[in-house]
């Protein structure tokens, strides 16, 4: 029997949606631990990707003998960015903070005054708000200046998890827009705002449009999983 699964990520509770070919579902639910509200605070990229494969593994392990998941669906309402060594270690949480909020407030309303929002807002075709990452960037740069020589990524959850299933650093323009950080007209990350926040390209995943966006699992996390090789992931 063949499968598809559909996973959403919302701030509570990890859901799996399990539908086999003939489109009956089963539903599979689990709350997430203390221990995953203090990985969401620092933004521990690895340690909620070991949680998101042990729920993976939960399902296949319960799914009938000769059966196999075609194609794995994932929504992710996980906000917040982090900004990562070479070893993928978090150094610090880019996510939108209660304690951070008169800091981000302060970088934003300098911005609109000087008039580089404006600028920036204008090339990323996208308003920003307090919880845009060219705000949590800058906020790193001028507070943990100390760790920037370690800093190699800034990558959300979805870019991560996507890393670890396909081996590829990829964002679509869409979502790239929305980090500040983006020239939509020019296709391209905007050299202006990554020279105000003290990021690279290289730290930023490539941005390719959706028919470049992979969607093959590698194989050899296909059979940790106990996935078919040829199984998919969307998001």
């Amino acid at each position: 029997m063949k499968y598809t699964l559909e996973i959403r990520m919302t701030g509570e509770q990890i859901v799996g949606i399990i539908e086999d070919e003939n489109g009956n579902q089963h539903e599979v639910n689990e709350f997430y631990q203390h221990s995953w509200d203090e990985q969401l605070q620092i933004m521990d990229l690895k340690a909620m990707g070991r949680f998101f494969q042990a729920f993976v593994v939960r399902i296949t392990n319960h799914l009938p003998e000769r059966s196999e998941i075609t194609k794995i669906q994932l929504h992710d309402n996980i906000d917040g960015w982090a900004f990562l060594d070479a070893n993928g270690q978090t150094l610090q949480a880019g996510n939108y903070r209660a304690e951070l909020q008169p800091q981000f407030k302060g970088y934003l309303k300098a911005m609109r005054l000087n008039g580089i929002a404006g600028q920036l807002e204008r090339k990323a075709g996208a308003e920003f708000s307090l919880n845009t990452p060219l705000l949590a960037a800058l906020w790193f740069k001028n507070e943990h200046a100390d760790q920037y020589e370690q800093l190699a990524y800034f990558a959300s959850f979805q870019e991560y998890l996507h890393y670890l299933f396909t081996g590829k650093n990829q964002i679509m323009p869409h979502l790239a827009a929305r980090t500040g950080l983006y020239d939509l007209g020019h296709a391209q990350w905007d050299s202006q705002a990554l020279a105000l926040v003290g990021l690279t390209e290289g730290m930023l995943p490539d941005v390719v449009n959706v028919d470049g966006f992979e969607d093959q699992i590698l194989p050899e996390f296909s059979r940790l999983l106990g996935l078919n090789k040829d199984t998919k992931i969307k998001w």
